[in-house]
């Protein structure tokens, strides 16, 4: 076993991301339930013809009004994810180092997650005093 962490697969794109679903477009607002009542189909049929006037707004296969994430948004959850992944080595890397298991497992889970290294186990409290 090595005792250096690797650094083989941080994601420096959001292609490399674990939950792409992040980078999906943002629903605005989703369809109502119309059950027949005429007034709520006329302000949705207003609402999305309002909506079809903004270019950057579009419908999902649901009817909900959608818009793609900003680069600004996307570049956000690239760097959390990278943030992610560096205190998971750190966390990681201790471990290593310490032998000290973390708290909280989070901490390094996605971190783990990325380089393919099953989550140890955590070892027995010694509750002999």
């Amino acid at each position: 076993m090595s005792n250096t962490a690797p650094l083989t697969n941080r994601p420096e794109t959001v292609e490399q991301v674990r939950y792409k679903w992040h980078v999906k477009p943002v629903t605005i607002c989703s369809a109502p339930e119309l059950a027949g009542d005429k007034a709520i189909a006329r302000w949705w049929g207003n609402v999305l013809s309002t909506a079809m006037d903004v270019p950057a707004l579009a419908l999902d296969s649901s009817g909900a009004i959608i818009r793609p994430r900003t680069e600004q948004e996307i570049q956000e959850y690239l760097e959390g994810e990278q943030k992610d992944y560096d205190r998971g080595r750190e966390t990681y890397q201790k471990w290593l180092d310490e032998g000290e298991y973390p708290t909280y497992q989070v901490t390094w889970s996605d971190y783990l997650h990325y380089e393919g290294i099953d989550i140890p186990d955590r070892p027995e409290e010694n509750t002999n005093d």
